[in-house]
């Protein structure tokens, strides 16, 4: 087995005159993973469900029923969880409810109440809308409101509410007190049944908000030669790349990232797995990072962190994480966002790859200028047979690139995988793992942009272009 490094790069501080670079390792990176296998016996219907479902995302009515009955779930119990009221009104605690288009319901929290959840699944061809018009709560020590899609479980609390969310499968809103309050809660969410839209994930392709007349737009010099080695870029070839100084404690960590819309970036989740939480400054418009140029970047701090909720440290699936910044990006010749990409494999299609990281993992060389570098997309047959004896095996939701001597390295993790598809550049994938030597016998791993696309649109709701 030979052995795979993630592609972040620390490096420790160790006082303000003595640094010295040191490259995370499988252990470290492996350490954080979670294996948890839940025991079902003690669990509500809702979270039975959610298992088959899981188990059985394509199965029959029949299968899902069959799932049901082995977790102990009797045929009364199944009639009695769906029976659901699509009426309009107020959403009552301890309810499911299905929606078809048209029907909505209010979740409504403003009294005495301690702890409510409720639950609500499309009917037919519908699917959910979650909109929050009034939010105001303590901190989250004391009250919060958790909102779980098919896709994440977030809390909320303060007067910071969930963004907008569209194109849900399932929504479970939980409001939970902790400890008592001198204010009252005030919450006032609307779920919606609409008509499935199809995008997101699906042959179409959606952008967020506004950003399809302006993603994807790069000079003509944009694109890599197949140099051994890569090359470093031009400035401004690709504006929709920024460098991630992630601050955990006294050591400071490079990673790469794309800018998706004015205010969200799209990077790798295993850049943030620590036990505290790191800050995190973004720099967009830079080329050349010895160089003080400040009318052409633009560094803004991460307000928050979303990682994919199923990211597993230990296998490094769903390696993709959103930043959402604390002010908006402003468009520029040197700043720009990315253009998410369809369903498609892209096998055999020629890519680049950007980025600071490391030019000679045996010479620990890191570069001044943003380097590029060109590289084929892998059939996905040959990209999962190249890492069947690794120890993070290749799923669907993942792509593979290289060419003889030009792959991503140590310091690249994070960065996009781009092509170019009648003139417009698309986000193929984020740079997550690859060789330990950082040479080209095995291809590159990126996480496949296009598996996310609905998670990442309903994360980047609040942004636009």
């Amino acid at each position: 087995m030979w052995e795979v490094l993630l592609l972040a790069v620390v490096i420790s501080s160790i006082s303000p005159s003595q640094g010295l670079y040191q490259v995370t390792s499988k252990e470290n990176y492996t350490s954080y993973g979670n294996t948890e296998n839940k025991d079902l016996s003690n669990s509500s219907f809702d979270e039975i469900l959610d298992k088959c479902r899981q188990e059985n995302p394509s199965s029959s009515r029949r299968t899902l029923t069959l799932c049901l009955r082995s977790h102990g779930v009797t045929a009364w119990e199944e009639r009695r969880e769906r029976r659901a009221v699509e009426r309009n009104g107020k959403a009552n605690c301890g309810k499911r409810y299905k929606l078809m288009a048209g029907a909505k319901r209010t979740f409504q929290v403003k009294g005495n109440e301690n702890f409510c959840k409720v639950f609500f699944e499309p009917r037919g061809k519908a699917e959910l809308q979650l909109v929050c018009r009034k939010f105001d709560l303590s901190n989250c020590d004391e009250e919060y409101l958790e909102v779980t899609d098919q896709d994440s479980k977030e809390k909320y609390c303060n007067n910071e509410g969930p963004d907008t969310r569209k194109g849900l499968r399932k929504v479970r809103l939980t409001y939970k007190k902790v400890s008592e309050v001198s204010d009252k809660p005030n919450i006032l969410c609307v779920v919606k049944g609409v008509k499935a839209s199809g995008g997101g994930g699906s042959s179409g392709v959606t952008q967020a908000p506004g950003c399809d007349q302006v993603c994807g737009k790069a000079p003509s010099s944009a694109g890599a030669p197949r140099i051994v080695g890569g090359q470093a870029s031009q400035p401004g070839e690709y504006p929709w790349m920024v460098r991630l100084t992630i601050i955990v404690g006294a050591s400071s960590i490079l990673c790469g990232g794309s800018i998706i819309t004015s205010l969200h970036i799209i990077t790798a989740a295993h850049c943030f797995i620590y036990d505290s939480t790191p800050e995190v400054i973004v720099v967009a418009g830079e080329h050349n990072i010895e160089t003080e140029d400040e009318s052409n970047t633009q560094a803004i701090s991460a307000k928050k962190i979303t990682l994919h909720p199923k990211f597993d440290a230990t296998t490094a699936a769903n390696d993709i994480a959103v930043i959402t910044l604390q002010s908006p990006l402003e468009w520029t010749d040197n700043v720009g966002p990315i253009c998410l990409p369809p369903d498609k494999t892209f096998g055999g299609s020629e890519a680049v790859i950007t980025g600071w990281g490391l030019l000679d993992s045996q010479e620990s060389t890191f570069p001044d200028e943003l380097q590029e570098a060109g590289v084929t997309v892998f059939d996905q047959g040959e990209c999962k047979s190249a890492h069947a004896l690794s120890n993070f095996p290749v799923t669907n939701k993942q792509i593979c690139a290289a060419d003889p001597g030009q792959i991503a390295c140590k310091g690249d993790s994070g960065g996009p995988l781009v092509t170019k598809e009648n003139g417009i550049w698309l986000l193929l994938g984020v740079t997550s793992f690859g060789p330990g030597d950082c040479t080209t016998d095995v291809p590159g791993v990126y996480t496949r942009v296009s598996a996310y696309s609905k998670w990442i649109l309903n994360k980047v709701s609040s942004g636009s272009c």
